[in-house]
């Protein structure tokens, strides 16, 4: 079971020099959005987090386009929560959204 942080703190309080943000839109609700190929150097998590700028909007992290759209297949965040994943590469993630212009946030160790 992936952990799932309720806060954002962890996110402001990134060192920018240490950590990269890699923002990923979900353009349009209902279209998957695949990850885009993020490899994880250090066999680290990788952290998924919907943007408290993500107001009112939910994101939808799945393993595979399908999956993506598929309510029992996915894990759903709300503005402010995170998601962190031990996997080798982001894009073995995909993205939906439940509105247009939604952004997932994926964060890796620099």
């Amino acid at each position: 079971m992936p952990t799932i942080l309720t806060s954002s703190s962890l996110v402001d309080t990134l060192n920018s020099s240490v950590w990269t943000i890699t923002p990923v839109t979900v353009a349009l609700a209902g279209t998957p959005v695949q990850g885009p190929s993020l490899v994880n150097q250090f066999n680290n998590s990788i952290l998924v987090h919907s943007p408290l700028s993500n107001l009112n909007k939910r994101l939808f992290v799945a393993t595979s386009a399908a999956n993506a759209a598929i309510a029992n297949s996915r894990v759903e965040l709300r503005s402010g929560e995170s998601l962190v994943l031990k996997i080798d590469n982001a894009n073995l993630l995909w993205f939906n959204a439940s509105i247009n212009a939604t952004v997932a946030q994926i964060i890796t160790e620099a």
